[in-house]
């Protein structure tokens, strides 16, 4: 009787364990239905999937192009015929963080040599004197500090060496040995000619291009083609009036007066040159005018009358300086004007003049050659204006508004080329807000010479304002 017992015990025990284990087995089946299934960590998420070709890095305007991978079987397009090419910027790589950055603008040296005489500058007790030509110093490079700023705003970075001439030749000359120059992109200055013949030789030397900014003389070097004058000479003055009276008009005359001083007699004499032989720029496709010289020495009414025309028009350009010869001269004229028709050209320092009568200019149509002019209703002059006073508490001189044009100029002068805009100077825009930039090659002597010289000394600014006194009082630019 124990023995069916213990077997059916046992079949008990075994159906029990069979049972646990089927429920074991359900259980983890159906748990199976919720568990999720975890992603892989991804240690560099920004790489990109399989199915795209370029990838943007972060904070990068840069686009990389990735390896294409061809799928077997399947053929590329053929390339177009004409792809577009596409300019990128060269790039540098910023090896801290693994990213392409654009590549940075080059940055150009440009030393700046003009007279503040700090070393030598004795004040007064006021401590409000400031000697003549540390003020042109001073404020020419105020202007230029406003086109710096100005320059900056429009990508354009320079590194500015300022250095003190002195006035003194031999500190220019010492000037020559230090880093600053030695690398220097560009000079602007010196001011005065005997400063500027040893660093024209130095420029001439090293072939740096370097500017003089308010000399009008020619004769400071020879065969350079390193220097570049940016106020255009007397002579070029007197071409510009030329080819303004050429080009306009209708029938016309021209008459020099002059004193017999040699070098009022020589520019008269260049009036012949150009209406003839003279090979310049500014009279190779303009006609000739006929011109007429008369030596000045205060001659009766009658004298100065048989110069003039009653059938044409009487351009009277006078190359004196004298202020007596142009108050008696232009009170001639004045009692003329009603049986001539008379236009008066005179030279740019005529403005300065006290004794000038500007009654007597509006009437006789004055015409002056300025290679600096400030129009008041420009606004790039009324903004300019505004932001000098708003910097240094002053109205800008003279002086400082040519700093600013010529930094400006030279500024994007070297975005464009670099130190090589000396060979290309026409593909900077040339106009400023006093005056242009028209560097032409430039030869001692070409203003006279018959024949057509190959070899330049420099290149000039040839551009001159003519500008016309109204008979409202106001002068206005005629030549654009």
């Amino acid at each position: 009787m124990n023995k069916p017992l213990q077997t059916k015990s046992f079949l008990l025990f075994l159906s029990m364990a069979v049972l646990l284990l089927l429920f074991a087995q359900t259980a983890c089946i159906s748990g199976s239905k919720n568990v999720q299934k975890k992603q892989p960590i991804i240690l560099k998420p920004d790489l990109p999937s399989s199915d795209k070709s370029e990838v943007t890095p972060p904070n990068s305007n840069t686009t990389v192009p990735q390896k294409t991978v061809t799928p077997t079987g399947t053929k590329l397009p053929p390339p177009p015929e004409n792809p577009v090419k596409v300019h990128k910027e060269p790039a540098v790589i910023d090896t801290t963080a693994g990213r392409l950055l654009p590549k940075l603008p080059p940055v150009f040296s440009v030393a700046v040599m003009l007279p503040f005489g700090a070393r030598n500058y004795q004040p007064n007790a006021a401590m409000d004197s400031v000697p003549e030509n540390s003020n042109l110093a001073l404020e020419f490079y105020e202007g230029m500090l406003l086109a710096f700023d100005k320059l900056k705003q429009e990508g354009i970075s320079l590194k500015v060496n300022v250095l003190d001439t002195e006035n003194n030749p031999d500190v220019a000359a010492r000037l020559l040995q230090t880093p600053e120059l030695q690398a220097a992109d560009v000079i602007v200055g010196p001011v005065y000619n005997k400063e500027l013949k040893p660093v024209a030789a130095f420029a001439q030397q090293n072939k740096i291009p370097m500017i003089a900014p308010l000399s009008p003389s020619g004769g400071v070097t020879r065969q350079n083609p390193y220097y570049l004058l940016a106020n255009p000479s007397i002579e070029a003055q007197c071409a510009a009036i030329y080819r303004y009276i050429a080009t306009g008009y209708g029938k016309k005359r021209i008459i020099a007066v002059c004193t017999n001083k040699p070098n009022e007699t020589t520019l008269a004499d260049l009036f012949f040159g150009f209406s003839g032989t003279a090979v310049l720029p500014e009279t190779r496709d303009v006609p000739p005018v006929m011109v007429n010289k008369l030596v000045y020495a205060f001659q009766n009414q009658a004298t100065l009358e048989s110069y003039l025309s009653a059938a044409e028009d009487n351009m009277v350009v006078v190359t004196s300086f004298d202020p007596l010869l142009i108050h008696d001269l232009t009170s001639k004229l004045n009692q003329l004007r009603s049986k001539y028709r008379i236009t008066l050209f005179g030279m740019p320092n005529w403005l300065n003049l006290e004794t000038i009568d500007f009654g007597y200019m509006a009437n006789l149509n004055l015409h002056l050659p300025l290679p600096f002019f400030q129009n008041k209703l420009n606004p790039a002059n009324t903004e300019f204006k505004r932001n000098y006073f708003y910097t240094f508490q002053t109205q800008p001189t003279e002086y400082a508004c040519r700093g600013y044009d010529l930094m400006l100029w030279l500024g994007r002068a070297l975005q464009n080329n670099g130190k090589n805009f000396i060979q290309n100077p026409h593909e900077v825009n040339p106009a400023g807000i006093y005056t242009n930039f028209v560097f032409e090659p430039t030869i001692t002597g070409q203003y006279a010479a018959t024949s057509k010289l190959t070899t330049p000394d420099y290149l000039e600014n040839r551009f001159v304002n003519i500008v016309r006194y109204r008979p409202d009082f106001m002068f206005e630019v005629v030549n654009k």
